[in-house]
This record gives structure tokens, C-alpha cells and sequence, in this order.
């Protein structure tokens, strides 16, 4: 009896063996449709007898399909439509497709032998990104790229859920991915301000004025004047105008300007962060005497946002003439003893020349921004000088 038992013991590690080596996981998922013991092998270093790797059974209970035989063949596009598919199975559409406790994961057939844009039923956890629903769990916390995610919680320490940001990974344009916190990627999503992490000016989607920084509001469906959805709010200065954006009110407290580049022929800058208010005054330190030449020209262009000095002829937006709309702006020597040139417009937009030939000028400029009472509205400012004659034209 001893020596039966042992032979029949034999047999069935045999058994085992050979269904470990061969992969005949299917034939054991057959006879068990619910769940199926998956047999892995591992190998032992055998040190002491230079044994062979060992064949074990583990206890893995992968759900397989249960709703009735799958139509057509594994890999399909159809193939999990008439059926719940089990691990490793495709082509699904979304998790709901998958056997429970699995997920479906997005473009990773080729790691399972099928067309590299097939989507395959795996287990929560696995090393992949951009499936439907549950890559990213508190229990198995993304990264940055990462997703899909549904909250901050599915998320690792010092990163939040973006929302709609898949593209920038070329996956689905509404997966939603996890980004460090406070990082510039999904600029104009709807989470990317928040109580956490405080917008600056120009910077959305925000939901209330809790979500930009101090001194900043919340600006609803103002998007288009930054490029974003028309209806994305984003974070702008206050309509007081305490000085939020950091230009002076008088010429003694002009903000200086840096040059954003120098070359032989131009010196070169843009302000972006410009807002006008009912009768205040934006007094700016233009850095005349960095640009390393005698600037014989400079160009002064402002553009209220949403306005563009090109207009219809460069497929740009315009604005009305209206005083709401008005923009007045000085150009000044650095001791104020003269005016070099002035100009206003009401559409929101300015571009004029200030010839400085002859004057071997090197000074500092002061530009003076201002309004009519009725003009608030965030603007831009470019400015550059050149050592030679410039022309007027719209640079497109």
C-alpha cells in the first residue's frame, strides 16, 4: 500500500511538472471555470545538490470567463463583448468587460501576443498605465503620467489627480493622470488650481478666489482671452487695484523690466501679467541701458486680453471701440524731463514707433499705462529696441 501511494504521489507531481512547463493553464481554467490555480515555477540556486528549479503550485485565484463560451477567437475586437474575459483575454472595451477582480488595460496586446492595440483583461497593480477605471487605487497609488485616476487618494504622496490630461501621454484625452503637485502640466484643466496649490495670474481652471494667490480673483469664463475653453475661469487681479500686478502707481515706484534676450540686433521683452483698472495708473522701468547698444528705435505694442493687434487679418480676435476698451501709453526719459511719444486707442490694442535717432540715448525708459474710467482688463505688453530703423508690421 505504501509503495502505491508513493507511486500515485509521483504521478501527480509529474503532472503538475509537466503543466508548469508546458503551460497548460488552459486545461486546468477549463476544468475549473470559476477560478484556477495557477502553477508557477521557481527556480532554487540547489547549492548543496545542484538541483534542478522546482515546480510549485500558487495559489493565485485568477477569475476567468463565466457568462458562456466567447465568441470568435482571443484577441478579437469583439472577442469580450458576448462574454466576461479572463486574464490575460482581449480585446476588451472597459472593465466592465472583464471578469471580476480583473481590469481592462489599454494597448498592451502585444505583451500577450496579440496586436499591439488590443486591450487586455490584467490584475489591479500590474505595471501598466491608461486603462478605464482602477490602474491607479489608493492601495495602488500612481505616478506622474500616470492614470486613470479618480481622486487625490489614488495618487502617491506629493501628487494629485489631473483631470482630462490623457493626451499629453497618448492615451485617452479624458483619462485623467496623476502630477506632482503644484507642477504646470494640465494648465487650463478643471483641477488644475486648487486650495493646495494656489494659481497665479493668467492661470486656471479655478472654482473660487481661495484657489489663486493673494490678491488674486477668480475670473469666470474668461478663458479665451488666455487661450484656454471660453469657459474656463481663471485667476486675474483684483479689480481694486492694489498694485496686483506688481506695477507702480507713480513714476518713483516703476516696476523694472528685464529683457527676456539680447543680441546685435535687438534687445527684447513681454509682460504678460498687466491689469488696468478705473483711473489707475501702470508706471514700468524699461532696461534701456542693458541692451548693450545705442537703440536708435523701440516698439511699443499693448493688448488687452482677448484683443489682437492683428486682428480679423491674422485670424486674431478683436474688441469694439469703446471707453471700456481704451488704452493710453507714455513713453518717457528716465529723468521725466521729456515725453518721447504718447498714444491712445479704444479697441485695446496699441503699436507704435518711438524714434530715439540722434539722441545717442542709453538711458532707462518709463512707460506710463492708463484709461478711461470705465477700462478694467488684464493686458500684455512687448517692448524691444533695435540699433538701426525698424518698420512697422504685423508679425503674424
Amino acid at each position: 500500500m505504501m509503495s502505491y501511494r508513493l507511486v500515485l504521489l509521483c504521478l501527480v507531481y509529474v503532472s503538475m511538472l509537466a503543466a508548469c512547463q508546458s503551460g497548460a493553464n488552459e486545461e486546468v481554467a477549463a476544468a475549473n471555470p470559476a477560478t484556477h490555480t495557477a502553477l508557477a515555477a521557481h527556480s532554487e540556486a540547489g547549492a548543496a545538490d545542484g538541483g534542478d528549479g522546482e515546480c510549485v503550485a500558487a495559489l493565485s485565484d485568477v477569475s476567468v470567463a463565466e457568462d458562456g463560451e466567447c465568441t470568435g477567437s482571443v484577441g478579437d475586437s469583439a472577442y469580450c463583448d458576448s462574454c466576461e474575459c479572463g486574464y490575460g483575454e482581449g480585446d476588451c472595451d472597459g472593465d466592465s468587460e472583464c471578469a471580476p477582480g480583473l481590469y481592462c488595460y489599454k494597448d498592451v496586446g502585444a505583451d500577450f501576443g496579440y496586436a499591439s492595440d488590443v486591450d487586455v483583461c490584467l490584475g489591479e497593480c500590474e505595471d501598466y498605465s491608461g486603462h478605464w477605471e482602477a490602474s491607479c487605487t489608493s492601495e495602488c497609488p500612481c505616478e506622474a503620467g500616470e492614470g486613470d485616476c479618480d481622486t487625490d487618494a489614488d495618487c502617491a504622496e506629493g501628487y494629485r489627480c489631473m483631470h482630462d490630461t490623457g493626451a499629453l501621454y497618448g492615451m485617452d484625452p479624458e483619462l485623467d493622470t496623476c502630477e506632482l503637485l503644484c507642477s504646470s502640466v494640465g494648465l487650463g484643466t478643471t483641477t488644475f488650481c486648487s486650495s493646495e496649490c494656489l494659481c497665479d495670474a493668467g492661470e486656471g481652471d479655478c472654482d473660487s478666489d481661495s484657489d489663486c494667490l493673494p490678491g488674486l480673483r477668480c475670473a469666470r469664463d474668461v478663458g479665451a482671452r488666455y487661450g484656454f475653453d471660453p469657459e474656463t475661469d481663471v485667476c486675474e487681479g483684483i479689480s481694486t487695484c492694489d498694485l496686483t500686478d506688481g506695477a507702480g502707481d507713480e513714476p518713483a515706484l516703476a516696476y523694472p523690466l528685464s529683457f527676456d534676450y539680447v543680441n546685435s540686433w535687438a534687445a527684447g521683452l513681454r509682460m504678460d501679467k498687466g491689469f488696468l483698472c478705473s483711473g489707475e495708473d501702470d508706471w514700468y522701468r524699461f532696461p534701456n541701458s542693458a541692451a548693450g547698444f545705442t537703440p536708435v528705435f523701440l516698439a511699443v505694442r499693448a493688448e488687452a486680453r482677448g484683443a489682437d493687434y492683428c486682428g480679423p487679418g491674422c485670424d486674431g480676435l478683436t474688441l469694439p471701440d469703446a471707453p471700456e476698451n481704451s488704452i493710453t501709453i507714455e513713453v518717457y526719459d528716465e529723468s521725466m524731463n521729456t515725453l518721447l511719444s504718447t498714444r491712445s486707442d479704444t479697441d485695446g490694442t496699441l503699436f507704435f514707433d518711438v524714434s530715439l535717432e540722434g539722441m545717442e540715448y542709453t538711458d532707462d525708459l518709463l512707460i506710463h499705462v492708463t484709461g478711461a474710467a470705465e477700462a478694467t482688463y488684464p493686458y500684455e505688453l512687448t517692448l524691444w529696441v533695435q540699433p538701426f530703423d525698424g518698420e512697422d508690421e504685423c508679425e503674424c
